[in-house]
């Protein structure tokens, strides 16, 4: 009867540890957006998933975003800087702001189009991770 119970207990601990998934560091603390998963960010010290809307993240490392309508703004200066925007018509098409800065979502024009960007100043402050370069948020 003991072995049996050990048995199943030990199934039990199995199936519940193949359910839980480890890459999931939503909620859980970070200094940087690296510390957290590909799809999370570090939003004032905690992981954040990203999942759902790509807008404003970092462009993958060929310079393509993963959402529909999405472009890889670069820095023009150095390509080392760099953010996905939605393609819009006007500033309200554009997804809200991430939650820890307050630079302002815009549609601008780029050589491709018109795409959503996050406007930045000396009173607009950028997301956390995030750096003001000529006046948007680019990702490092």
């Amino acid at each position: 009867m003991r072995l049996r119970r050990t048995t199943w207990l030990g199934l039990l601990t199995v199936s519940l540890l193949a359910c839980f998934d480890y890459e999931d560091l939503e909620g859980q603390p970070c200094e940087r957006s690296v510390d957290c998963n590909e799809r999370q960010i570090c939003v004032n010290s905690v992981c954040w998933s990203i999942d759902g809307d790509p807008s404003y993240q970092p462009c993958a490392a060929d310079g393509t975003c993963e959402g529909d309508g999405e472009f890889c703004w670069m820095e023009s200066e150095t390509d080392e800087f760099s953010f996905c925007g939605a393609s819009c018509a006007r500033d309200s098409e554009c997804p809200p702001a991430l939650p820890d800065g307050t630079a302002v979502p815009r549609c601008a024009s780029s050589g491709q189009g018109r795409f959503c960007r996050l406007e930045c100043d000396a009173h607009l402050r950028c997301p956390d991770d995030m750096t003001c370069r000529s006046g948007v948020c680019y990702w490092p």
